[in-house]
């Protein structure tokens, strides 16, 4: 695997998702994980992450991969999902708050590798035909 394949905002979202995944383990609500307290989302949560992680790994080894929307948008529906139940929740635990630092973390990196990417440049006019020759 070569890192230098990779810019610095897939790096970010990779290790996001990475985070994302495993603050599932950890404390949630009272002395509930988030694997014990969803029946579903944390499936949603683990899918996004561990995608996430994938995609970059699989970057990083050398498949062609570009998906830096996809990937912003799935860390934007965990940043929601986890928010969701930061609002609502009572006894909130360090699982939680790592896991809301996470979704930021792939939201982040993926809109830093959309900005840097430049956009297609419009064709400009054709060059100049060469002058006749008399």
């Amino acid at each position: 695997m070569n890192t230098s394949r990779v810019s610095t905002g897939e790096l970010i979202a990779g290790a996001g998702g990475l985070a994302l995944f495993l603050f599932l383990f950890l404390d949630w609500f009272g002395p509930l994980s988030g694997w014990q307290l969803f029946d579903f989302m944390d499936i949603v949560l683990a899918v996004i992450g561990l995608g996430t992680a994938a995609l970059v790994a699989a970057r990083a080894a050398g498949t062609d991969v570009n998906a830096p929307t996809a990937i912003g948008l799935a860390g934007f529906a965990a940043f929601w999902i986890v928010l969701t139940f930061l609002i609502e929740g009572e006894e909130r635990k360090i699982g939680l708050w790592l896991s809301l630092l996470a979704s930021i973390a792939i939201v982040y990196g993926a809109t830093t590798v959309v900005k840097g990417k430049p956009a297609a440049a419009a064709p400009g006019p054709p060059p100049p035909s060469p002058p006749p020759t008399a």
